[in-house]
Formats: structure tokens, sequence, C-alpha cells
């Protein structure tokens, strides 16, 4: 992969093909980006088992439950597929049985590269986007959530001042990322000089989902 597909394509399997072949995701990154993928298709996920999964597999990245619960959590999404599989084939069900389906691999306790994938492919196949739109969206996703791997970004330690830290937690802990031009402010106000970082903060089409580089780096979270 090249940085430019990286940059502009819409190959998440090239994508994290990539990540798997450098090293650079960690499971914690690897989970928030099945949450926000499974987020996506929320009004699709009608079954509780499977919504309790997706914010259990957030609290465990975020070490706020045990590997047990997590199980269970997961488990329960498994049996939410296995439920929905042997219902009569009619479109409505189908739809549950791959959305469970995806909750269930997004989510698992063992999440890997391979099976985020799986999980992602299977949220492609519902999504209302269509798959070509859903594609950008998963790819976009891994974007934000693990930035340009072909370049190497640091926050100097004068940039990470009261403001920044409170906008960026703040953001982080609501999903409310409107403010991200506001927080591009703060850091040059810092002195933060870095294009990557207040690009992405000021770019109008950008995706943000908690997991964000930017908002990363400034909470020291990897």
């Amino acid at each position: 992969m090249t940085e430019e597909e990286w940059v502009t394509g819409s190959s998440k399997s090239g994508m994290l093909a990539f990540l798997e072949k450098t090293g650079g995701a960690s499971e914690r990154k690897l989970r928030l980006v099945g949450v926000a993928a499974c987020r996506q298709i929320w009004p699709l996920m009608v079954d509780e088992r499977c919504r309790q999964a997706v914010e259990a597999s957030e609290q465990h990245a975020e070490n706020l439950i045990s590997q047990v619960a997590l199980d269970l959590s997961s488990a329960a999404a498994e049996e939410a597929y296995e439920d929905a599989s042997v219902e009569p084939e009619t479109e409505d069900h189908n739809t549950a049985a791959i959305v469970a389906h995806a909750a269930s691999y997004a989510t698992s306790p063992n999440l890997g590269i391979s099976v985020l994938d799986d999980a992602l492919w299977a949220i492609l196949e519902v999504s209302p986007e269509g798959t070509e739109g859903a594609s950008l969206s998963q790819a976009n996703l891994l974007r934000d959530i693990f930035g340009n791997p072909f370049r190497s970004v640091t926050l100097a330690p004068q940039w990470r001042t009261s403001t920044v830290v409170a906008i960026a937690q703040q953001m982080y802990e609501s999903r409310d990322f409107s403010a991200m031009p506001i927080l591009a402010d703060a850091l040059q106000d810092a002195g933060c000089d870095n294009d990557d970082i207040l690009t992405h903060c000021r770019d109008a089409n950008g995706v943000h989902v908690r997991g964000c580089w930017v908002i990363d780096l400034i909470l020291g979270k990897e």
C-alpha cells in the first residue's frame, strides 16, 4: 500500500492488512474501530444484546470492565446471531442475523485484524449507505483512528496546555467532536505548527470518533 492509497482510498481490507504488516494497530484502537463501525448501523441493531456487547467492548478498550464481563457480553451477541439465524428467511430476519454477526465479531474477546475485517464486511452488507459509501466511511474511520502511518507525528509537551487537554477530554467523553476546529485554535495558540494535526482538526469533511489519533495524542492514549 502506498501513502496515497492510504490517504485517499476506500480499501479498508488493504488498510488493515498494512497495519497488520507494520504492527501499527493496538487492540484498543482495533476495538474502537469496531465500536465506531457498529454505531454507524446503530438503528439496525435492535437486539439489546448486540448493543450491550458494543458498549462493553468500548468499556473494555478503556479498561473499565474485566475480560470476563466482555466475554459474557460478546457471547450474548453470538447468541443473538444464532437466534436470528434460525428465524424464517425474511429480509428483516436476514438483516438482524447479519447485524448480530457483525456485533459478535466486532466485540470478540480475541479481536484481531482478521476478525475485525470480518465484522466490517458484515456491516457493509446492511449499511444504508450502500457498499461503496460504507467502504469509504470505514476507511475514514481507520484514517481518523490510526492517522497516517507513513508519517510520524509527535505532540510537543508545551502544546498540551490545560485548555487543549480540557477540550480534548470533553470531546472524548461526550463523543461529540464538533469542537475540533476550536481545538485546532487552542493548539495553535499553544504554538502548534504541525500541519497534519491542524488540518485533521479543521477538515470540514473529516470523521472523528473515540480513538481519533489527535485526541489520543493529547490525552496520552495508545
